[in-house]
């Protein structure tokens, strides 16, 4: 994996304006850039202190607004909805999710691909040595995990079914992070175990995977992660 690469700008985190808690949530003032090449959190406007937001859709009849709140709110596992600017670029969301959570992702969104991986690769050792568990399909999933230095607990899908899993999961881990692969299976591997997991009372995270998803878009399985440049 090549690491060579400079870490752009970061997101001054420390201008009050852009982010404040509030007992609904976090709300953020954003400055949207529709018809763009793709969805991007592009770091802090220069001239504004706002969050620079690029989206695909145009706007009009409402698709940037709608394609705004749907991929933040993938990208922050939150609901996101707009209480101001619905016809202006410059737009105040409301984010149900606390300021920390923002912060972070707004400081990941200018730092190269390796360093995003590198970070969140150290988040999910985190989460596995506070007691969490990864599950991934088969084998060369785990492989890669350990290739990449984590350590812990890693269950594999292959070896049982899913319901002997949860159980065996059931009152024994702080939480069951799925890491299914990013195809049509490893799809419905992630529903069928998210399922399984709440039946048994299993607590599931998903974020890591959906992360990575986003990090490592154009590759389908999760061992590729070992190599995602």
């Amino acid at each position: 994996m090549t690491m060579g690469v400079t870490a752009g700008r970061h997101l001054n985190t420390d201008v009050i304006q852009v982010i404040k808690q509030t007992p609904e949530g976090a709300i953020i003032r954003v400055h949207v850039v529709p018809g763009s090449k793709a969805f991007a959190i592009a770091g802090e406007d220069p001239w504004t202190g706002e969050i620079k937001i690029k989206v695909k859709g145009k706007p009009t009849e409402g698709k940037a607004n709608q394609e705004l709140v749907t991929e933040l709110g993938k990208i922050l596992s939150a609901k996101v909805k707009i209480i101001s600017g619905h016809r202006s670029r410059h737009k105040t969301l409301l984010v149900e999710t606390d300021a920390d959570t923002i912060k972070k992702i707004g400081n990941m969104s200018q730092v190269s691909k390796p360093e995003k991986l590198h970070k969140l690769l150290s988040e999910l050792q985190d989460a596995l040595d506070d007691g969490a568990v990864a599950v991934v399909e088969g084998p060369n999933d785990a492989k890669a995990l350990l290739t990449l230095g984590i350590t812990g607990k890693i269950a594999q899908l292959s070896k049982k079914p899913i319901s002997a899993l949860a159980e065996e999961l059931s009152g024994h881990c702080r939480e069951a992070i799925i890491l299914t692969d990013f195809d049509n299976y490893g799809e419905k591997a992630m529903r069928n175990l998210r399922d399984s997991f709440s039946n048994e009372c299993v607590p599931t995270n998903t974020t890591f995977r959906t992360r990575f998803k986003k990090l490592l878009g154009y590759h389908s399985e999760f061992e590729d992660v070992s190599d995602p440049i």
